[in-house]
């Protein structure tokens, strides 16, 4: 008993005693049971969080972000990388689950079927959602403001006097040409999508925007093909709005592998500012995301939840910065 207390830290024990279980503990390289110590406790002290690709330096920011929180008040992370796979992340969920995670944070793959999520918060677990947020879900939702930062984009292309303006993402969708008023399995991206064609909605002479929205361009075939496609049309685009730098990199080679100039024959902007946007010529047009920032509302509002906060759901949205680069062919900023 008096073991059991002075390695669970609790109860009475004296300092000698303490200091004798902690020495023999150390020389028999003992390690709490933490799960075992949950059923006591209430609490395992994990969090469990799952990205939508953690090859995307955005979510390791954010990851950073959310660390930097909660390692100080005692929590570890249990990380999961759903791949931008539902199935992947229904998995992950049921791990951390399976495993007592005190709260979750998820960035869901998907907006189109979100019952695992709904059955976290009927089970009052907190839960938080970053990035891409789902409409009606009654949980905290911190993410950027999408929709204002893509129409900040496409109106600097606009002013610069461009017309012909493609936006080109690698979300799932059932075929690569998308149709207003359809739904986009990413949320992040289909508010984007709408900042774009507000914004290009603007200029009501502008005939059918949305014949230059490039959807499913995922994997490097596939998004090479639909950046070649679109600058071997008659009418090419003269800019193109990509929703992440990952994609911003094949349309940065696509262009160059037809020998266009940029921004001369076809401006590029995108979102993220990551290194390479910095280090290629021309330096890339970007929308900069608070990160790391975002990591850190979400370590938050998770802490809130779990010292019992009971007030109702949050939604926060963060501003990005769009950054003029030479890629868009404005005044650099």
């Amino acid at each position: 008993a008096q073991a059991a207390r002075a390695l669970g830290d609790y109860g009475a024990v004296s300092d000698t005693v303490r200091a004798r279980v902690l020495a023999a503990a150390e020389s028999l390289g003992y390690r709490a049971n933490a799960l075992a110590r949950s059923i006591t406790s209430g609490s395992t002290r994990t969090v469990g969080v799952a990205v939508a690709d953690i090859a995307n330096p955005f979510f390791a920011n954010v990851v950073a972000g959310i660390d930097s929180v909660l390692r100080r008040e005692g929590y570890h992370l249990f990380l999961a990388d759903s791949a931008e796979r539902l199935e992947e992340e229904v998995a992950a969920v049921n791990a951390m689950l399976s495993h007592r995670v005190d709260a979750l944070a998820v960035a869901p793959a998907s907006v189109l079927d979100t019952a695992h999520l709904r059955e976290i918060v009927a089970a009052s677990r907190p839960l938080v959602l970053f990035d891409r947020p789902v409409e009606g879900l009654p949980a905290d939702q911190i993410s950027l403001d999408h929709h204002s930062a893509a129409f900040s984009m496409t109106r600097h292309f606009l002013d610069l006097g461009h017309r012909r303006i493609a936006f080109v993402s690698s979300v799932a969708h059932p075929t690569s040409r998308y149709r207003r008023g359809d739904r986009v399995m990413t949320s992040s991206v289909g508010l984007r999508l709408d900042g774009f064609l507000d914004a290009m909605d603007t200029h009501g002479e502008l005939n059918a925007p949305e014949r230059l929205v490039r959807l499913n361009a995922g994997g490097g075939e596939a998004a090479r093909q639909c950046i070649e496609d679109l600058l071997e049309m008659q009418d090419p685009p003269t800019a193109i709005v990509t929703s992440d730098s990952m994609i911003a990199t094949v349309a940065v080679r696509g262009a160059r592998a037809l020998g266009k100039v940029i921004p001369d024959n076809v401006a590029i902007g995108s979102f993220d500012d990551s290194d390479w946007t910095t280090l290629t010529q021309p330096r890339i047009t970007v929308v900069a995301q608070p990160a790391f920032e975002l990591g850190v509302q979400v370590a938050l509002a998770l802490l809130r939840r779990l010292n019992g906060d009971g007030s109702p759901p949050r939604t926060v949205l963060l501003d990005g910065e769009l950054v003029v680069r030479e890629s868009s062919g404005g005044r650099v900023m």
